[in-house]
Order: structure tokens, then C-alpha cells, then sequence
């Protein structure tokens, strides 16, 4: 864990309170997260973005910044400000605290957790038994507890650089009586080859741009996108009927 001096409290502002997000003045990290039940203290592991760590899956973070109360700790809002941070760090956080089942607390700082508030992810995760909590197949089901770190198969939180300009781009602020919406998800718009675009740029926002002369031919004028945050592809039972292959969701 690195010396305290080099991450300062930073105690929140309203404005901040949940939020991972860059900050005035040197480059650093602002974090401050709302955490009720929380007896004990927040472990957040940095993975440089050229570390192996985000490529082969090491298991051992570069840098564990450890939050503890009361230093880090403002009622129920946990916060540091960690400098040195740039577009491109990845990290994650390992909670530690009672496990008590019963009352619905279920902390283990083996495991590595996603920020809910992070802008960006790494990797697709590596799917192991070790990210429950409990021995999956135990005799006593998910009231074991597990004990094994899934650092290895766990995707990683990444710093991005909100910062973007615009130039002289505008809102179209088309009408309402004429609006001509297409509404779409991102990866299946363009995945299949037939949609034509670049094979580099299938499933993606990419291929959404390289195909916005066609939706203009259509008459539209503005797409509305399905949900886009991230979730799990694997979670899907369906196969290719012709081929076999699992199908991701």
C-alpha cells in the first residue's frame, strides 16, 4: 500500500457525492462513494494500462491505495483524492466488512469489485466460480463463504477523459412532429457482415457513423440507442443453429 501522505481525505462536496471523475488542478483522481453498512475500510488496487495485470490477468495490482475511517470516511460517504492519475488507469476496489448473511451484509475483500460509477471497463471477464462470494455446490449453499481472490478473471475499472470538443457542432433540435426516430442497439445494428460495414467497425459506435448515409435514405433523423451500459454477453443460453456455437447476449 502506498504512504498516506500521497492521498489526501478530500472530504465532499455535494456536487460530488457517487461520482469518479477528474478534478481541477494537478492530474488526480476525485472518488467519493456512498456506502451505509460499512464498519470497515475500501481497498482501491490500480492496474497500470500497460501492466500485465490488464492483459495476462495477474492477480497483483501496481499501487492499493487503502481508505479508512475516519480519515476517509464523512457519515455514510467514503472519498480520497489519489494524484497521479491519467486517462487510462485502470483500477478496482476490494471491500472489507462483517459477513453476515442474515442481515443482508456479504462483505469479502478477496474479491475485486467494478466502481458502479466508472466510465469505462477493460477486458471481458474471465468467468471463474471465484467471483461468488460462496462455494458454489457447498452444502451450505450462499451461506459459505469464499475465500479465493478473482483478481485474475476480473475486468478492470478505466479513467476516461471526459473532456471533448465539439467545434461547431449544435443540436439540431429537430422538431417533435418531425421526427423520424430510429431506435437501435449499438452491437446488433451492425454485427452481422450483411450491414456492410468495415469488419473493424461491426457491433460498434463505429459502425453506427458508417451507416448513418443510410439511415438518411431512410428519412430518419435521429436514432435513439437501447441501452448501453455494460452487462454480461455470456448470460445467454441460445446457440447457433446451424454451427453450434453459443451465442453471446
Amino acid at each position: 500500500m502506498i504512504p498516506s501522505p500521497e492521498c489526501r481525505p478530500n472530504p465532499p462536496r455535494r456536487e460530488n457525492l457517487n461520482r469518479t471523475d477528474w478534478i481541477d488542478g494537478p492530474n488526480g483522481l476525485d472518488s467519493c462513494r456512498y456506502l451505509r453498512h460499512f464498519p470497515g475500510a475500501v481497498d482501491d488496487g490500480h492496474w497500470t494500462e500497460n501492466d500485465p495485470a490488464a492483459r495476462a490477468g495477474d492477480p497483483d495490482p501496481t499501487r492499493v491505495v487503502r481508505l479508512a475511517a475516519p480519515a476517509h470516511r464523512t457519515y455514510h460517504y467514503w472519498h480520497v483524492f489519489v494524484p497521479g492519475i491519467a486517462a487510462g488507469q485502470l483500477y478496482g476496489y476490494r471491500a472489507a466488512g462483517p459477513w453476515d448473511p442474515a442481515n443482508g451484509m456479504r462483505f469479502d475483500a478477496a474479491k475485486v469489485l467494478l466502481d458502479p460509477y466508472a466510465k469505462g471497463l477493460t477486458r471481458s471477464i474471465g468467468w471463474n466460480d471465484a467471483h461468488f462470494a460462496y462455494m458454489v455446490g457447498h452444502e451450505k449453499a450462499d451461506l459459505s463463504f469464499d475465500e479465493r481472490d478473482n483478481a485474475r478473471w476480473m475486468m478492470k475499472c478505466r479513467v476516461a477523459d471526459t473532456a471533448f470538443t465539439w467545434g461547431k457542432d449544435r443540436q439540431l433540435r429537430t422538431e417533435w412532429h418531425q421526427s423520424i426516430i430510429y431506435e437501435m442497439h449499438v452491437r446488433s445494428f451492425t454485427r452481422d457482415p450483411s450491414s456492410g460495414v468495415k469488419e473493424k467497425h461491426e457491433g460498434t459506435f463505429a459502425g453506427i457513423r458508417d451507416k448513418i448515409p443510410y439511415l438518411k435514405e431512410l428519412g430518419v433523423n435521429a436514432i435513439e440507442l437501447m441501452p448501453i451500459f455494460e452487462f454480461d454477453e455470456f448470460e445467454n443460453s441460445r446457440t447457433n443453429p446451424e454451427t453450434g456455437e453459443m451465442l453471446l447476449n
